[in-house]
Order: C-alpha cells, then structure tokens, then sequence
C-alpha cells in the first residue's frame, strides 16, 4: 500500500527535478488504462473492491451511477465486499466511494462493472416519471418530475455513449433550474497504426499521478490513442474546469473564459518493464481564482513509477508547476511528490509487511483549476508502516507538516504533527453466534498544531492537540449488514483552556432484506459534548423500509427521521413519509402519499410545518437491447 497523501508544498528546481524522475528504469509489467474495471456481474452478484486504506464501515459512502445506495456491505482489512442491487440494470456502471468526515466527504476512488444478463447488452434505456397532486387543507400543487439513463455500445465499443438526466419536481435553491444533465458521453473508436484512437464528447474524468487533475468528471472534448499493446497512450483535451450539471454548454467548450486546452500522455517506455512515465500540460482560462477572479492558466507536469527489485519496491515521483495571471502579474507555485513503499516480506509469504515512506511540497501560489480543491502551502514528510494478514490488518503513520511554505512572509508558520494507528480483526474463531462472519475495527490519532513564527499583524497562534480513538465492528450476511462505532475525540488548546472539548460518539448503520419482498435501513448518529460553555448532545436517526404487500398489486413504503439538539431548538427537525403504490398496469402504479415534516429536515413541495397529502402516477419504465 502506498503511503497516504497528504497534500503538502514546495518552492524549488523544477527541471532539476524533472532529471532526477528519469534516473530510474526498472522491470515488471503495468496496465496502460486508469480505468479500474470490476469486470462482468449479474444483479446480486458480490463484487471484490480493494481499498488502499484503513476504515471503519459506518464512514464509507458508496455511490451507484451518482446515486447513493444502502447495499449489503463488508469490510475486512482493506477488502470492500458489495452486493450489487437486484433492481440495476443496463450495461456499464460506475462505483464511486467516499470516507465521510466532519469536514465533509473525501474521495477514495472510482470503479466500472458491466452488469450482463441473459446476453450482452447492446442499448438500456431506463426511465422514471412521476406526476400528482400534493397539499393540506389550505393550499395545493401539481408537480412533475422525471429522470433516467440511456446507454447504448454498438460493436464492441465502436461506438458507445450514455445519458444520465433529470427533471426535478421542485428548482435548484441556487441556480434556479429543474432540469440536470448528471453524465453523458458519446465515444467512437476506430483502429489506426494498429492501436485504438477514441473521440470523446461529453464527461471527462482522468486518474493519474501528480497534482495538476483531480478525478471529478468534467465536461469536453478528447482524442486519444493507445497502441496495441494497451501500454502507452496519449490524448489531446479540451476541458470545462468547472463542474457543471446544467443543461448549457453540455460538450463544455463554449465559455471561452472557462475553458482548457492541453495534452496528456502515459508511456511505458521499456518492453516487459513497469516503468511508466506521465506528461500533462494545459493552457486556457478559469474562473475561481485564488483571488476570486477570472484570469489566464497554465500548468505542467510529469511523473514516474516503477517497481524496483522486482515486486520488493514501488517508487512514485512526480512534479508539476502552474501559473495563472492575478489581473496585474503572473503568479507561478509547483508541486512536487515522491513515495517509497517497500515490502518487508518475502513475495512468497501470503502475510505482508510494508514500509512506506513520503514527501511532499507543495507552494502556496500553486493553483490548477482543474484540481481546486487541493491543499496548498505546506511542506510535509511522513513514514507508514503496514500489515495485512489473513486475520489482523494494520497500520502506523506519522507525519509532520510545515504550513505558509513559499507563501507571503507577513503570514504565520506552524508545525502540524500527527500520529496514527489503525487496526483491524477478522477472526475465524467463532463458529457460530451473532459474531460469527464479524470483522473488528480499532483506531487512534493524536494531532498536534504548534506555531513557530508569529510576523507582526499575523493571527494569533491555535496551539491544541486532538487525541481520539475509535473502536467498532461490522458484519456482513447475504441478507443483510450491520456496523457500529464508538468514537472518543478530546481538543486541548494550549494557550487556553477556553474551546476546550471532549465528545463522545455513536454511529449504527444497519441494511437487510429477509426475502425479495422486504428490505430496511436504519442510521443513527448520536454525539454527546463537554466543554468549557456547558455540555449538549446531538442525534440524528432515519430509516427505510420498503414492502410488497400484494406482489405485483400493492407495494408500501416508510420513511422516517429525526434531528435532535439539546440547546438549539430552531435547528432540531422532524420528517415522516408513507407511500401506497397501486400497479395499474406494468411499470405504472398509482401511489398516495402522506408527509409531515417539522423543522429544516429537507425541501419540500408546500412551505411551512404540517401535514401533506398527496396522489400521483408514477411510471418506471426499462428496455433493454442484446445482441
């Protein structure tokens, strides 16, 4: 496993180190394509996804095609089982996953599977549609609301294409819309030189080294080549940096003030070798500026991996440089990586032990609008140790980090320390019981913020420490999951004792489905404060269920939650919601609704508390071409 990234920062010889990334030449083989593929499955089928990281399951968000799903799931060590929903059909699907965090979600990696059944799917087009009637004694609406998905491979993939869309019943709160165009692409592939070229319209998204591209989809335009081999392979692109769902400018070329013309390329330069070499530039314009501007872009990088003595040492280096133009100057910042995993063990020893070891600097003026989200300014350095065995999985890391790198020297500077261990069990003890087939997760941290320099008119320094530790578990069955964790976090500030805190917490997320005809999920977050203004609690609960009374006839679904504060009444809610679905025909059912809602739960048809009665027909419709 490679050593996490934590996004860190550096000034220094660019083309030095653009020599030093081309020092290393060294065997093994390795796949041209970013793209992770899962394969072939059927509807209900269990894929195998492996994780480069440690964590608990009640943490992890799994979206389907963009939608997120309440799938049977297991987590053993680094090892995601997943359940693939029995309603799913069409042909290619895209896993999206994400750890969530008080600081919101954070991407862990993207997979596609081809779901097959009885043959290969040449075209699916799916399409949901609702129309009725909501309100309460006083007032009334009529609503209609409409989304679905057309994908289509003729040949092989000569040409193949997709359509994810959507008419919402209510408008966006921001942009005001009610249609949504989520993914869509349209791709040709024509054989030249004996290679592959491929032209692409519609959503891009790349998975490579560096820092210059993150892996969100965004719009455009490519043309790309990949050799016969599938070793090397380059492409030409025009990009939207920002991300879109709007109905405008879907091929993403016509703002001209946001929009992005570049190259990229991944090479295997040595036969039978895993060393891979990656070059990417781009030129344009964009908006969001550090500075909150428009302005001109440029960006430029290159990376290297290998395989060192074999299977024993995987080297990754990687440097990048950008500039984009302030309004009155030209402001330039780069970025540079460099990761060494080593296997401890022999390759023959199922049981493995690794070491890996990192650096990153990253300047505080460097910007790609193609990865906005990154964090700049920091100078880090970090060792990891791991262990993944048939029962215990393990992992200790250290990092430090030196903040304001590069950046304005009227600014302060501070130290960051962190310390990890992460852990998990998956015993073969028990042989029956509820925790039989059960894995155990265990976890601790302590994170450490010091200042070191203080310039005249800089803020005031943060000193704390935040220890914490979590411990949980998790069970998967062919019907069902379960996962609990306990977490304890304790903020200390140093130079005061004033925001000082200590919460304890609760998370339970469990799925199941005893037989075709019933299937639940419950959440429940629960979180208990101390601190020097007093002590308060939070929780959050929701839960599902769907039934089929009457197979083929009537169908009953139930959704409930609850948000509770115990000092902030105006933010505590309440959301009931019952459903009666009566099949007309196929694919066409009546369904009468009844909601209540107290608080700021979610948006909803009529403003205001109460009750809402509602009727509408709603139409799922699906048709699937095979060869």
């Amino acid at each position: 496993m490679l050593v996490k990234r934590y996004r860190g920062q550096r000034a220094g010889g660019f083309g030095a180190w653009i020599a030093a990334l081309l020092i290393f030449l060294l065997p093994a083989e390795a796949p041209a394509s970013d793209h992770v593929s899962l394969g072939d499955t059927q509807p209900g089928e269990i894929l195998l996804i492996e994780l480069d990281q440690l964590l608990p399951l009640t943490r992890l968000k799994v979206e389907i095609d963009g939608e997120q799903v309440w799938t049977t799931l297991d987590l053993s060590g680094t090892t995601l089982r997943l359940k693939v929903p029995t309603d799913l059909t069409g042909n290619t699907h895209e896993i999206v996953l994400y750890e969530e965090t008080p600081r919101g979600d954070v991407f862990i990696g993207r997979w596609e599977f081809t779901l097959v059944a009885a043959g290969t799917t040449e075209a699916y087009v799916a399409l949901q549609a609702e129309s009725g009637v909501v309100g309460n004694r006083d007032e009334h609406k009529v609503y209609t609301g409409f989304g679905g998905r057309l994908d289509f491979d003729i040949r092989n993939g000569l040409l193949r294409g997709g359509l994810s869309f959507s008419r919402a019943a209510l408008s966006d709160p921001v942009t005001g819309e009610y249609y949504a165009i989520d993914d869509h692409y349209l791709e040709t592939r024509h054989t030249v030189l004996g290679g592959n070229l491929f032209l692409r319209l519609g959503s891009h998204y790349y998975n490579m080294n560096g820092n210059l591209i993150d892996q969100a989809s965004r719009r455009g335009v490519s043309l790309r080549f990949v050799d016969e081999a599938n070793r090397d392979e380059v492409a030409a692109f025009v990009l939207q940096p920002s991300l879109s769902t709007s109905t405008e400018n879907l091929i993403g070329v016509d703002d001209w003030n946001d929009r992005v013309y570049g190259a990229t390329t991944q090479i295997a330069p040595f036969l039978n070798s895993g060393l891979r070499l990656g070059f990417t530039a781009y030129d344009g314009r964009a908006g969001d500026l550090p500075n909150g501007s428009v302005g001109s872009v440029r960006g430029k990088g290159v990376s290297l991996s290998a395989p060192v003595f074999g299977d024993r040492m995987d080297i990754l280096l990687s440097a990048d440089e950008t500039a984009w133009f302030d309004g009155g100057t030209w402001r330039s910042g780069q970025a540079l990586e460099a990761e060494l995993t080593v296997r401890l063990t022999p390759p023959e020893i199922p049981d493995a032990l690794s070491l890996g070891l990192g650096y990153s600097q990253i300047d505080q003026d460097f910007h790609s609008p193609l990865n906005p989200n990154l964090i700049v300014g920091e100078r880090a350095k970090r060792v990891e140790v791991d262990y993944a065995g048939h029962e215990w999985s393990w992992a200790l890391g250290a990092e430090q980090a030196r903040t304001n790198e590069g950046g304005s020297p009227d600014q302060a500077v501070d130290r960051l320390t962190r310390l990890s261990f992460e852990t998990t069990y998956a015993p073969d003890v028990f042989t029956g019981g509820f925790l039989n087939g059960a894995r155990f997760y265990f976890s601790s941290e302590l994170f450490v913020q010091e200042r070191l320099e203080t310039p005249l008119g800089a803020l005031p320094e943060q000193d704390h420490q935040l220890a914490s530790f979590n411990v949980g578990m998790n069970k998967f069955t062919e019907r069902g999951s379960y996962a609990v964790l306990y977490s304890y976090e304790d903020l200390d500030y140093l130079s005061s004792p004033d925001g000082d805190e200590i919460a304890h917490g609760l998370e339970f997320l469990a799925s199941v489905a005893p037989n075709d005809r019933l299937d639940a999920t419950v959440q429940l977050n629960l979180r208990h404060h101390t601190s020097t203004l007093g002590k308060f609690w939070e929780a959050r609960a929701a839960a599902s269920l769907n039934y089929t009374l009457v197979p083929g006839l009537w169908d009953y679904a139930f959704e409930a939650g609850i948000v509770e504060y115990s000092d902030g009444a105006d933010e505590n809610a309440r959301y009931l919601r019952q459903e009666l679905g009566l099949t007309l025909i196929e694919d066409h059912s009546l369904v009468f609704s009844a909601e209540y809602m107290r608080g700021d739960w979610s948006r909803r048809m009529l403003d205001g508390d109460g009750w809402l009665f509602g009727i509408a027909l709603r139409s799922d419709l699906r048709h699937i071409v095979y060869r």
